[in-house]
């Protein structure tokens, strides 16, 4: 009923007068659509950067600082990704089912749950108990800047990203 009732009332719509306003409203609608598509997106702001980034930008002030270096951008690839391992708590429980005479039957159920234990931070938000975390493997750097043709220069920036990242100088590429 009240979907004969729309259709009725779009029909007397469409009908009179007000076509050049419905007309106009859907290209208005079409503009949003399109236009939303160049607007700049809103992204989600994690409290913490990720440890690489943060790895990167450290790396990057250092370098500035070597005589002759000059401003520094670095780029580090991994062997391996981070890991967290969170706080769990495992239930099991293990149920024997009885037949209708009251005899137990050999069927056995057991049930596993795992929970992870969260504590509630500043923000009232729950967050889950972070028991440890196993950062990134570093596997090589790049690294680009303007004193990279000096060769004293080259060797002070292959000896800081080699001790800093635990990685073998044919691993570092300066350019």
């Amino acid at each position: 009923m009240v979907a004969d009732e729309f259709i009725r009332k779009f029909k007397s719509i469409l009908q009179g007068e007000n076509k050049n306003l419905i007309v106009v409203c859907i290209l208005a609608g079409f503009c949003l659509i399109l236009t939303a598509n160049f607007l700049p997106k809103k992204t989600k702001t994690s409290k913490t950067q990720p440890f690489e980034c943060k790895y990167e930008q450290k790396l990057e002030k250092i370098i500035s600082k070597i005589d002759g270096a000059g401003k520094a951008k670095i780029f580090i690839s991994y062997e391996t990704a981070g890991e967290v391992i969170y706080a769990t708590e495992d239930k099991e429980n293990t149920e024997t089912i009885k037949d209708r005479n009251g005899n137990e039957t050999v069927k056995e159920m057991d049930k596993a749950e795992k929970r992870y234990i969260t504590f509630k931070d500043s923000n009232g938000k729950e967050e889950p108990l972070e028991l440890k975390r196993i950062l990134p493997k570093p596997k090589s750097a790049v690294i680009v800047c303007k004193g990279s043709s000096n060769k004293l220069v080259r060797a002070k920036i292959s000896n800081a990203v080699t001790v800093a990242l635990g990685i073998p100088p044919e691993k570092v590429s300066i350019i």
